[in-house]
């Protein structure tokens, strides 16, 4: 499981001992650095599409994409400094889940969208592929949604059991920080 540190036979393996709960949320915080960043440039820019409203929320695309970048900046602050595993799982699970929620809406309300405006103008001003940005960010939110349910389902499973059987200290204990 990738929650458990990697521990190699050989201490020459380059993977001796990588956390990969470390890998993950550092990781996860990077990607959503740079979405994050990404957005707040693009609602600063002089696009007309910026003035429309988003079909689902109603809202300018200005306005929501400064929504979206505070928050996914809020959960790059909780990834990097909260103590515990299980508020970093909770709060990339809580953001995740809120984009698939976003996708779904549009699916079952039929509106039609090409591509995800989500990282704004930025794609045309890069001249990247709006649909291989698009297939880059639902990987992204996948990746993100996996880990923490599997990051969830860990923590859950192992608080239960019996303390000799914990690959880790308890959440209870204060020395689970890390």
């Amino acid at each position: 499981m990738w929650y458990f540190m990697i521990v190699a036979k050989s201490a020459t393996s380059p993977l001796a001992s990588i956390d990969m709960r470390r890998v993950f949320y550092g990781s996860s915080g990077l990607l959503l650095l740079f979405t994050g960043l990404a957005k707040v440039y693009s609602a600063f820019g002089p696009m007309r599409l910026l003035q429309s409203p988003d079909p689902l929320l109603g809202l300018d695309y200005r306005t929501v994409l400064l929504w979206a970048s505070a928050l996914e900046l809020a959960v790059v602050f909780v990834l990097w400094s909260a103590r515990t595993d299980l508020v970093k799982c909770l709060s990339l699970f809580w953001l995740s889940s809120n984009f698939v929620l976003y996708r779904a809406a549009f699916s079952y309300y039929g509106i039609s969208e090409n591509h995800c405006s989500c990282l704004g103008t930025l794609t045309d001003q890069l001249h990247i592929d709006p649909m291989l940005a698009n297939a880059f960010l639902e990987t992204m939110v996948g990746y993100f949604l996996f880990g923490s349910v599997v990051g969830l389902f860990v923590i859950s499973y192992y608080s239960i059991a019996e303390p000799s059987k914990r690959p880790f200290k308890a959440p209870q204990d204060p020395a689970f920080e890390r």
